[in-house]
């Protein structure tokens, strides 16, 4: 019985230790490490237009650039896309500039381009065909939207439909304040 009552609570304590062990341990290439976050630099948008490598960070002047990951099939990225449209003619004299990245991997090419047509997008959307900006962006559901500050930081996103005033919100904070909002991530 002394026994039983002494393997018993080794059993406990070993239980324990383990449960201590496994809450502590941490990959050193945590995804969560990896995730971009507001007040860091942006990762690079490298994608293909019109034949060639285009990256509209490093590329275009230096102005403030909302980043819009989407995908044909995804109910809230229709939601979202009258808001982002209206949002981008609003700042079109502003020099805000609007990109959209299809996320080709969970779509099909002539999805996406319908998509683009039906709700006639007025600015450019890449296409990332293996992945690799998603990746690069943590992007983990959709649609998921960034701003990124002239200086090539994020400074706001967002996981989920947004509406246009908080992503106008949004942009004003980061323009005319340049500093941060509170993630708004759902």
């Amino acid at each position: 019985m002394k026994w039983q009552k002494i393997s018993s609570a080794f059993l406990f304590v070993l239980f324990i230790i383990f449960f201590i062990w496994l809450g502590s341990a941490q990959p050193e290439d945590s995804q969560e490490s990896a995730l971009p976050l507001e007040g860091f630099q942006a990762p690079p948008l490298s994608l293909y237009k019109n034949g060639s490598m285009y990256d509209p960070i490093t590329e275009d002047e230096k102005r403030p650039l909302v980043i819009n990951f989407w995908a044909s099939w995804c109910p809230p990225c229709h939601e979202e896309m009258e808001d982002l449209i209206a949002s981008s003619h609003l700042f079109e004299e502003e020099e805000v500039k609007f990109v959209g990245v299809n996320m080709l991997t969970q779509d099909t090419m002539e999805d996406a381009k319908s998509f683009i047509e039906e709700y006639k997008v007025p600015y450019i959307n890449l296409f990332d065909e293996e992945g690799t900006v998603s990746r690069e962006y943590q992007v983990r559901s959709i649609p998921t939207t960034f701003i990124i500050d002239a200086e090539g930081y994020i400074r706001w996103r967002k996981t989920g439909a947004l509406t246009k005033n908080e992503l106008i919100q949004a942009i004003h904070i980061v323009r005319e304040e340049g500093g941060r909002s509170d993630d708004e991530e759902a």
